[in-house]
């Protein structure tokens, strides 16, 4: 997660090509890309607050 959110800040977008370009790994860019599509593919993003 650390390295998502270091390369969404390098690239300032949500291009998920851009993301893999831009994370600091040794792997392929398009091993990250993959990573990148199977994580939202599955995620599933809780939107109900507890704060409130």
């Amino acid at each position: 997660m650390a390295f998502l959110l270091h390369a969404l800040y390098m690239v300032q977008t949500v291009s998920l090509h851009k993301l893999a370009c831009a994370l600091p790994t040794s792997v392929e860019k398009d091993s990250n890309l993959r990573h990148f599509q199977s994580f939202f593919a599955n995620y599933a993003l809780d939107l109900t607050s507890s704060h409130g």
